[in-house]
């Protein structure tokens, strides 16, 4: 039980680090940024126009850990990504015949 509790300790000890909390923070107004966007998106163009904004996410992700941690990326990520890729043309190519038929 002891261990419980000064696992907790440790936890709040670390919320309190105000590195964490200037990160958090950092954190919290890119998310804001892109809900903004996201919303503003929606707004002005078609839905599946604007998710190519959230779309590449796991992609932007796959580029920082390969450039910045210098990590490996394994066969089934690229996979992945030539997927991502492939939906993202797919509804860039549906709402071109979208437009083009009105």
């Amino acid at each position: 039980m002891s261990s419980l509790i000064s696992g907790t300790n440790n936890v709040f000890e670390g919320l309190m680090n105000p590195e964490f909390q200037i990160f958090g923070f950092l954190m919290g107004i890119v998310y804001y940024l892109e809900l903004v966007n996201w919303f503003y998106a929606v707004k002005h163009v078609d839905v599946s126009v604007a998710s190519m904004i959230t779309t590449p996410t796991p992609v932007i992700t796959m580029a920082f850990v390969l450039f910045i941690l210098k990590e490996s990326i394994e066969l089934y990520q690229i996979i992945a990504m030539i997927i991502v890729f492939l939906s993202l043309y797919g509804l860039l190519w549906s709402g071109r015949e979208k437009h083009h038929k009105k």
